[in-house]
């Protein structure tokens, strides 16, 4: 269920992940499971739902060095945060990452 009353925060230098997302792929049964314990309250050490606290982040690139591209490692990693939403958080960090390259040449 979505929250619309919920103000999206601006973007800043935080990089923000959409947990609402409708990306299906192999994982969607087990990423809306993972999903649902955290609506519950099951997960709650960070901000598992919306934006990724700094923690989260800073495993998600010790984890984005180790593993590469395979998102269930990264995903294990960083526990909070399922594989679903940990693809659409590289997906956008990658965007951030190539956006602020073009600009520094």
């Amino acid at each position: 269920s979505s929250h619309p009353s919920i103000p999206r925060p601006q973007v800043n230098e935080e990089v923000e992940a959409d947990t609402q997302s409708n990306e299906d792929d192999d994982d969607g049964a087990t990423g809306s499971v993972s999903e649902d314990a955290n609506a519950a309250g099951n997960v709650s050490t960070f901000g598992s739902n919306g934006r990724w606290t700094r923690q989260e982040h800073a495993l998600f690139l010790e984890a984005l060095s180790l593993y590469g591209k395979e998102w269930k490692k990264v995903a294990s990693m960083v526990k909070t945060r399922t594989v679903v939403q940990t693809r659409t958080h590289a997906q956008k960090y990658f965007q951030k990452v190539t956006k602020s390259q073009e600009r520094s040449r």
